[in-house]
């Protein structure tokens, strides 16, 4: 007991001194010139610019691109891949696509610059494995399996060539450069494994048979003016045993692949904000994430959030690129990267699609049990595209470039939304009206900003030029605020006083929005049902786990089913848009999904996403909080933008991924920088990044919420933010002002720590991260600020 009370006291002194810190900061006037540092951090600031923390420039030696060219650049002659077993199979005005039926391979030659994309693992050596590595760097299709008889419940992994049982030839026997390639005649097992495939209207389509395991699907391998389409249809995947049951199927597993550290450039990974590894180092570790985040229905879990469901690999910055995107079943993959180190001296990047999940099978009340499966594959197809880029294109902004043409093509993107239809940007401000305190019978209402309030502050703002506000209200119901979700239509104020709200605000033609979250309910919410509501998992348990606070009190939080959730959604609407509210600001309900187990049926994550969908197209305008892709085409802003990524110690830079993609069509803000512990750092990547501002706020002082479940935004007071909110908004305004609707079309690293970002109405506005001047011809931008070009 006094071990507990001593680790209690500890942390409630340390949580006062962190909000003694930030009321303190938060106090006082910004002054975000303060330059003030001695020689003696040059050192470590040179390390903090120069770590994965910042986008790195590209430094590439001569002696490393003569080395790669000379050397490591993929080259075959016709005669040496059709020694190889590749035919000419497809062809247009880009590319010549060579294809090996028996392995499933493609070498893929551009035309016009004769530069070829491999699926194999190229300038392979003899010394790199036995041959089960070989069969699995030859194979273009790979799956995994597990034997449900077998006492060790376990995926298998099986290829095309291992299967096959291949012999390569001995040393000698052949040239050396093709050894590890070139299998012995008569030495393909087809009675083990085949691949059959028919050539028409440019494309191959193959009926991959694993024979000895039972199991057999189909692909459709496609040429297209831009790179290869690769789609595998679910109802072909044909499984005629009972006890081999297919998990998971991998497609071009080593395309793009490069060997050790011999090409410069790097891969992109869409963690967070955005993420790069450099192909420059060697590291013992893996990657493994799921696109969407983390399935709730069953067990795994992965610490990376993939909001959008593509990736790339670039071969030499201004040379060559490509990337992936998933166009189907990206609910149901993972993004897995694998690099030089102990897992093989290769990079390679690619997707695992999953057919089915492993599982438990509970047994008792303790949650003990076996490893399961169920007897049906998930739901969805699977189709990736390759694209490829070269020249200027060929970098991680010609990607985000490209993908956003497509996202635009496709609608998902939309030029001139409402939200910044005026000459300033936009900030989020975030109110909570009301909690709900415990009292000695129930609990009773603390107010923490009326609606007169509210309005007093929107206004007293506009004054200061903070004539572009996107307001969102929080604590308007009478059951309270956090974790009270989904919240009741019973406002804590009369109907006369919200419209009057309302009203003031969209007569400014600014938009004001009610938060909710329809798949999350808690112990504490009063409007769900327990037995009806709350979703159960795969495994039959429901979906739920407890949270203490610090008096050892506790809460369950719940997830809902998708189809509960679009009907408390639907119950809603006309109360939202009857009191003059643009629409909702949704919090979860767009960046989760999940497979669940409901009146005897189970449901995929691609089932959860047809009750979102619908769910999404109630309103006309929504803002939503770090959604994924499905749900960013109902997006009139996109909330709490990651600034970061997982920081894994392989990450060798940050990079604005997502806002890349985004800017010119959709608003973006940042995470409410009441809780910036960045200082200036922060806000000039918010200038970096094209981000807006973000604050929650009250009218009392935060110290009243402190019994409540509120307690957790721990500083909200506005008089102790004004000021800073004022200065912080005309600072981000003075830059991002002039970019309004404008797409990024370059951005450049000049130096460590000092960043150039070009827009398509010529202006340039550069950064300096940097506690030194940093001159550009001429031009002195000083230490931590930023300087806009006008050109023209």
């Amino acid at each position: 007991m006094v071990k507990k009370i001593k680790v209690i006291t500890t942390f409630v002194l340390a949580f006062a001194l962190v909000l003694f810190a930030i009321e303190s900061f938060a106090n006082k006037t910004i002054n975000f010139n303060n330059t003030d540092t001695t020689d003696n951090f040059d050192y470590i600031e040179t390390q903090f610019l120069s770590s994965s923390r910042f986008t790195q420039p590209t430094k590439t030696s001569q002696e490393e691109i003569d080395n790669y060219k000379d050397n490591y650049l993929i080259r075959y002659e016709v005669e040496k891949l059709t020694l190889l077993g590749y035919e000419l199979a497809l062809q247009n005005d880009n590319y010549l696509l060579y294809f090996e039926n028996d392995s499933y391979s493609v070498v893929l030659i551009d035309r016009h610059t004769n530069f070829i994309w491999s699926s194999r693992a190229e300038f392979q050596q003899m010394s790199d494995g036995n041959n089960t590595a070989r069969n699995r760097m030859n194979s273009g299709i790979w799956i995994d399996y597990i034997n449900i008889n077998s006492s060790a419940f376990r995926e298998t992994n099986a290829t095309i060539y291992g299967q096959a049982n291949v012999d390569y030839y001995l040393d000698g026997e052949v040239e050396e450069e093709i050894r590890p390639y070139l299998i012995k005649e008569n030495t393909y097992n087809k009675n083990r494994v085949s691949v059959s495939s028919s050539i028409s209207n440019q494309v191959i389509e193959s009926e991959i048979n694993f024979k000895d395991l039972g199991i057999s699907f189909t692909v459709l391998l496609t040429l297209e003016d831009s790179g290869i389409n690769v789609n595998l249809l679910n109802e072909t995947i044909i499984e005629t045993t009972d006890n081999i049951k297919l998990t998971s199927i991998y497609l071009l597993p080593y395309f793009g692949s490069t060997r050790e550290n011999n090409v410069p450039g790097y891969m992109i990974i869409p963690d967070g904000v955005g993420a790069l590894v450099r192909f420059n180092d060697t590291y013992n570790q893996n990657f493994d994430a799921r696109f969407y985040g983390n399935d709730r229905g069953y067990t795994q879990r992965y610490l990376p959030e993939l909001s959008l469901p593509i990736y790339g690999s670039v071969h030499l910055e201004g040379d060559n690129a490509m990337y992936a995107t998933i166009n189907e079943g990206a609910e149901n993959s993972l993004l897995q990267a694998r690099f030089w180190g102990t897992s093989g001296r290769y990079f390679r990047i690619s997707q695992r699609f999953v057919v089915r999940n492993i599982y438990q099978t509970i047994i008792d009340r303790a949650g003990n049990g076996y490893s399961s499966l169920l007897d049906e594959t998930l739901n969805s197809n699977y189709n990736v595209t390759y694209t490829f880029l070269k020249g200027d294109a060929a970098s991680y902004i010609g990607i985000s470039k490209d993908y956003q043409n497509k996202l635009v093509s496709q609608g998902v993107l939309k030029a001139n939304n409402e939200i910044d239809n005026n000459d300033n940007i936009p900030i989020n401000l975030e109110f909570i009206l009301s909690e709900r305190e415990n009292a000695i019978i129930g609990t009773k209402k603390l107010t923490m900003t009326s609606t007169n309030e509210l309005l007093n502050i929107y206004n007293n703002l506009k004054g200061e030029g903070l004539t572009n506000q996107v307001i969102s209200v929080m604590g308007y119901s009478s059951s309270g605020n956090y974790q009270k979700t989904p919240y009741k239509m019973n406002f804590v104020e009369s109907n006369k006083k919200i419209k009057a709200l309302t009203s003031s605000i969209n007569e400014d033609n600014n938009q004001i929005y009610l938060v909710n979250d329809y798949t999350y309910g808690s112990s504490n919410s009063n409007r769900i049902n327990y037995n009806r509501d709350v979703a159960r998992t795969i495994s039959r348990t429901r979906m739920s786990n407890r949270t203490f606070n610090l008096n050892d009190s506790f809460v369950d939080i719940y997830r809902l089913y998708p189809n509960r959730s679009l009907g408390y959604a639907k119950s809603d609407v006309n109360k939202v848009y009857d009191l003059g509210f643009n629409g909702l600001s949704l919090d979860r309900d767009t960046s989760e999904i999940y497979s669940y187990y409901q009146s005897g049926n189970y449901y995929s994550r691609t089932d959860s996403l047809e009750y979102y969908d619908q769910m999404y197209k109630l309103y006309d305008q929504s803002l939503m909080k770090n959604p994924n892709l499905y749900a960013l085409k109902y997006a009139s802003a996109y909330l709490e933008m990651p600034i970061t990524n997982t920081q894994y110690d392989y990450y060798s830079d940050l990079v604005p991924l997502i806002p890349l993609i985004l800017k010119g069509y959709l608003s973006y803000f940042t995470p409410n920088l009441n809780f910036n512990a960045l200082g200036i750092d922060r806000i000039l990547m918010m200038v970096d990044f094209g981000l807006n501002p973000s604050y929650i706020l009250t009218e009392k002082e935060t110290y009243e919420m402190r019994f409540t479940e509120s307690n957790v935004y721990y500083s909200t007071t506005y008089s102790n933010y004004h000021n800073e909110i004022v200065e912080t908004y005309h600072y981000l305004n003075d830059a991002l002002k002039y970019v309004i609707n404008e797409t990024i079309v370059n951005r450049e690293v000049l130096k460590v720590g000092v960043v150039k970002v070009t827009y398509s109405n010529g202006v340039n506005i550069i950064i300096n991260y940097t506690n030194q001047n940093y001159n550009d011809s001429g031009l002195i931008v000083s230490p931590k600020s930023y300087e806009v070009i006008h050109n023209g």
